[in-house]
């Protein structure tokens, strides 16, 4: 059976519009499962039908709508369809949030300000806080992977690919989110971005609720402005999007002189890494922490502005299971 055109009958069925497939690039299906985003009929907006074979449960991947979240799509009830009565596919469909991406955002204006940026970090932890509590992760988190309601509420729409949470899994996630975090401050205007940036990886958090209140406190919320959405079925970025937002992550801004110290002061960071480092005593990750220090030490500027490699690390060691007993 060709999932892909059994995929467009049912939107033909359904008196859905096809407006092409759901992934990056595509990229996102297999053989074995295929996502069109469709409109119209009773559609309330967007939506993005799946259709699947089903599998055995085994590894990682986790079947199934994500967890009710504000921060994650809405499931919608599925079409009837007689090959999923037989339990030959499975089919689900959800919301796709109609306003465009945070990447739309920053190819648009080629910067966002502190409180954007507050409200996305804020948004993706909070997702992440509700999405791991149901013992998931994998959620696509860069700015293509964040769209926005037409109330402007951000939405984590990655969520095709979820797996289950590990120590593996909270990894990636932990590092992903750091890597997004210095993606999102690089763009802050006005010389904040710093501040931003060390309220989301700061060592003393315990949980994502700690590093909503972190970000909270670098800064207010303010509403990400709406931008006219590029073509964006695929979630893939354009070339001179991906270009622009580069050249605003080399032009960067200096810290601001109103910056609290600890944020200012690479010396600080490599400070907060030794105590860490006290703590963890020979464990590996200590080790590989140790490398990390020394590449903060070598490298101050370019540690504190992009922060992606010494806040992967810092979030490993706050967010992280305790290991100690292993």
């Amino acid at each position: 059976m060709d999932l892909a055109r059994h995929a467009a009958a049912i939107a033909r069925a359904e008196g859905w519009e096809v407006l092409g497939r759901h992934g990056p690039g595509s990229a996102g299906e297999s053989e074995d499962e295929v996502s069109l985003v469709v409109a119209g009929s009773a559609l309330r907006g967007r939506a993005v039908l799946t259709v699947a074979r089903p599998r055995a449960p085994s590894g990682r991947r986790v079947d199934g709508a994500a967890p009710a979240s504000p921060h994650l799509p809405r499931s919608l009830p599925p079409p009837e369809d007689r090959r999923a009565r037989r339990g030959e596919v499975t089919i689900r469909l959800r919301e796709q949030p109609g306003r465009g991406t945070f990447d739309d955002v920053l190819a648009e204006s080629g910067g966002v300000t502190a409180g954007e940026a507050v409200t996305v970090l804020a948004a993706v932890a909070r997702g992440l806080t509700d999405l791991h509590g149901a013992g998931r992760g994998g959620v696509g988190l860069t700015p293509a992977d964040i769209g926005f309601r037409h109330d402007g509420c951000p939405v984590l729409t990655a969520v095709d690919r979820l797996v289950r949470l590990d120590q593996r899994t909270m990894a990636e996630d932990v590092a992903a989110f750091a890597a997004l975090a210095g993606t999102i401050c690089r763009a802050v205007v006005g010389g904040h971005g710093v501040t931003v940036l060390g309220s989301a990886i700061d060592s003393g958090h315990g949980s994502w609720e700690d590093v909503v209140a972190g970000v909270l406190r670098a800064a207010d919320p303010t509403a990400v402005r709406p931008v006219t959405p590029r073509d964006g079925v695929t979630g893939t970025p354009s070339v001179s999007s991906v270009a622009r937002r580069d050249r605003v992550a080399d032009a960067g801004s200096p810290p601001s002189p109103s910056a609290p110290p600890r944020d200012r002061r690479p010396s600080d960071l490599v400070g907060r890494m030794d105590r860490l480092l006290d703590r963890l005593a020979d464990r590996p990750i200590s080790r590989g922490l140790a490398a990390i220090r020394s590449w903060i030490a070598a490298r101050p500027i370019l540690a504190v502005v992009a922060g992606t490699p010494p806040a992967a690390a810092a979030l490993l060691l706050v967010v992280l299971p305790d290991s100690s007993g292993t």
